[in-house]
């Protein structure tokens, strides 16, 4: 037994998991809500909101942040995870849509 015995250093760390881990559909899905488009590249996606403001996501840490332009270059106003605080933070900042204007 001593053998085959598991040592506590043999084990990894548990890191910090979610129940599921979020793919694109759901960011993009959050973005069509507010009438933003997202691209995105392997793990990292973006997005602009107007002109002065963009948003950034890390797919695999569940993370966004927004940088908006000052006239020192671009500055990080906003940093925080998950969808539902960027959905709190859309619904004050996105620009408004209005579905008459649209065809």
């Amino acid at each position: 037994m001593e053998r085959y015995a598991i040592n506590a250093r043999d084990i990894p760390d548990a890191s910090p998991t979610t129940s599921f881990r979020l793919n694109w559909s759901y960011w993009k899905e959050l973005f069509d809500e507010f009438g933003l488009g997202l691209d995105r590249l392997g793990n990292r996606g973006s997005a602009a909101v107007g002109n002065n403001s963009k948003i950034y996501i890390r797919l695999d840490r569940n993370q966004w942040w927004i940088e908006e332009r000052s006239p020192d270059g671009w500055q990080t106003t906003v940093r925080d995870r998950g969808l539902e605080s960027l959905r709190t933070y859309l619904r004050v900042h996105a620009p408004k849509s209005y579905s008459f204007l649209r065809r």
